[in-house]
This record gives C-alpha cells, structure tokens and sequence, in this order.
C-alpha cells in the first residue's frame, strides 16, 4: 500500500485542462452613403467641364467612391479595436445600434505594452524582450516572430 493513499478517504479530482469560453454578438458596423440620381446630372469634381461625362458614367464613380469609404470606415474601425487588443488586451464596442460591450480577452496586465517615449520609439531590443515575454507566458505561438 502506498503511504499517501487511503482506501477509507474519498479521492480529489484533479484539473487536467480548463478554459473558458466567451460569447459575444458582434457590433454591426457597415456605413452607408445615400445616392439619388440629381448626383449623377451634376458634374463631379474634377471632371472637364469641355468634356463632360455621361450621367451612367457618373452614377458609377459616385457608387463606386461611396463603397470606398465605406470599406475603409470599416477597416479604420477594425485596426482601432486590434490595436487596443494589442496594447491593453481589451477594447470598447460603441455604438447606437447596441449597448456598450467591453471586449476583455483576459490578458494579464503584466503583459500590456506601454508605449515608449522619445524620438526613436521601441529599439528592436526591446519589441524582442516584449516578443520573448509574451511567448512564456501565453500559449499562443506564432508562426512568424
């Protein structure tokens, strides 16, 4: 018989693994922008008033411009939230569609970032220690360091 175990005292479960797992419905962001045909009859800016485009042509570049902005007001959005998921491990969705959600992918704080001051920013030696410190103290390995 072993000197640790008893057959009279009930065993303790050990944790093996644990996780947790978070849901979240995302924030709608999709701007729009509002198009009526009086657009397409004026000329646009830029346009050669000598040589004036027709009102489909127009039509098109209006749509088209309006879709540009859209996608880069979405993209703008998205980097502001990766960037505070980088730097404070958390980040705020607003909006008027939703209620306010703070987003925290529980980080430790001993593993913010804390921007530096100066000319020259991080030196290479310092994003390596940061890089080297997150690595031993999470599980994600990426591919590329």
């Amino acid at each position: 018989m072993a000197a640790y175990v008893s057959p009279v005292v009930e065993g303790k479960v050990l944790r093996h693994r644990g996780g947790e797992t978070r849901v979240l419905r995302p924030g709608y962001v999709k701007p729009k922008h509002e198009f009526n045909y009086q657009q397409a009859v004026e000329r646009l800016p830029g346009e050669d008033p000598a040589q004036l485009n027709d009102p489909a042509y127009r039509r098109l570049r209006i749509i088209t411009d309006n879709l540009k902005q859209e996608e880069h007001a979405i993209v703008q959005v998205e980097e502001m939230q990766a960037v505070n998921a980088v730097l404070y491990g958390k980040y705020t969705m607003e909006g008027d569609q939703f209620d306010t959600v703070e987003v925290d992918f529980g980080r430790s704080e001993g593993n913010n970032i804390e921007q530096a001051d100066g000319k020259n920013g991080l030196s290479r030696t310092v994003i390596r220690l940061i890089r080297r410190m997150i690595l031993t103290s999470t599980a994600i390995r990426p591919a590329v360091l």
